[in-house]
């Protein structure tokens, strides 16, 4: 597969090398690529069920976060794992890591974090859980008075499978 080759053929606007991306990967040498096939299908399936339709009626998205390998997560999500430690009363150690890290959705490639230049996030957040699927939609660190600031993480999992989840993480 390469970078610049479509995600699938009938979604014209998403390619490979956007799933991949990441500058903290590329600045501390960490290769953020994968051929695992159910990660491949997962992240067909949240172009196909999700982002090309949102990017049909919104126009160019700009994708902050796809996916991530588990050593880019680690990177990515060190506070929020030691939070959650906290929280749930666990020590920090390799266990408990396994056990947050298959809570996660951008490892297994269902999950995006976006951004679109027509609307704010606030506006493209409340666009999503109204007229959209999907399994978990967050409005994440959004600052007060400021609609576009932080950004919208948004998930696909399954027809069947999707809770529809929509909050946000202040």
């Amino acid at each position: 597969m390469k970078d610049t080759n479509l995600i699938v053929k009938k979604c014209p606007n998403f390619r490979w090398y956007e799933v991949w991306k990441s500058s903290t990967a590329d600045r501390i040498g960490i290769d953020n690529v994968t051929d695992d096939p159910v990660i491949i299908k997962n992240v067909q399936a949240l172009v196909t069920n999700l982002l090309q339709p949102l990017r049909d009626e919104v126009g160019p998205m700009m994708p902050q976060s796809w996916f991530r390998c588990e050593a880019l997560e680690k990177v990515l999500t060190q506070k929020s794992f030691a939070a959650w430690c906290a929280k749930k009363g666990y020590q920090i150690k390799a266990e408990t890591w396994d056990e947050y890290f298959k809570r996660k959705s951008h490892p297994k490639g269902s999950a995006i974090d976006i951004e679109v230049s027509s609307m704010s996030n606030n506006e493209l957040f409340n666009l999503i859980k109204k007229e959209f699927e999907f399994d978990q939609l967050i409005r994440e660190f959004p600052k007060k008075g400021v609609p576009d600031s932080g950004w919208v993480h948004a998930s696909w999992a399954s027809k069947s499978g999707n809770r529809g989840q929509a909050f946000t993480i202040p």
